[in-house]
């Protein structure tokens, strides 16, 4: 069964091996959200911890997807708030404009000089998964969380998250959290 950890306690080892779930860097290198300032501590912390012991830390193609289009999508619906008569169509409006432009240099930048540095690939195993879990736990998670579930139990990953669907787990992981919903029963 799962094993919910708080983060602020965790010593990592140069043999743990970790995935970081799409919010937790989107809380590392998305200024954009205005996420809370103790949130992103907790992670930083535990972020400088991995890099000094040198554990791994491991990148899926669907979390990098989920952090492109989020952090993309984020920027979109801030324009679109600011200036919805500009901004109503993401792919008509904002893909064409400059803003766009500007905000895909910059996921460009963050993951080349930033996550991309830190991180190791890791082939998803897709084939390997349990669909009929995945499919039968989509109203209770979302469907990167499941797959990301399967991937960290597949190949020994502890989670970083902050999402509270990792909660209602029933895979054999470690999830690392700072979020007071995960940690209390």
């Amino acid at each position: 069964m799962k094993k919910i950890i708080d983060i602020r306690s965790y010593s990592p080892s140069k043999t743990d091996n970790f995935i970081f779930d799409t919010n937790v860097w989107l809380y590392l290198f998305c200024p954009l959200g205005g996420y809370k300032t103790l949130i992103i501590k907790d992670y930083e912390d535990f972020l400088v911890k991995i890099i000094k012991v040198n554990s791994g830390i491991y990148l899926s193609s669907l979390i990098l997807s989920e952090f492109i289009n989020s952090y993309i999508r984020l920027d979109f619906n801030i324009k679109k708030h600011t200036n919805p008569n500009q901004f109503v169509n993401f792919k008509k409006d904002y893909r064409p404009s400059q803003d766009y432009s500007n905000t895909v240099s910059t996921v460009r930048a963050t993951l080349k000089q930033q996550i991309i540095r830190i991180t190791k690939n890791i082939d998803d195993g897709f084939s390997n998964y349990n669909l009929t879990d995945i499919i039968n736990n989509i109203d209770k998670s979302d469907f990167n969380d499941l797959c990301t579930e399967e991937l960290s139990s597949i190949s020994n990953l502890k989670i970083v998250t902050d999402d509270k669907d990792f909660k209602i787990s029933t895979k054999t992981i470690e999830v690392l959290t700072s979020n007071p919903k995960l940690l209390n029963p």
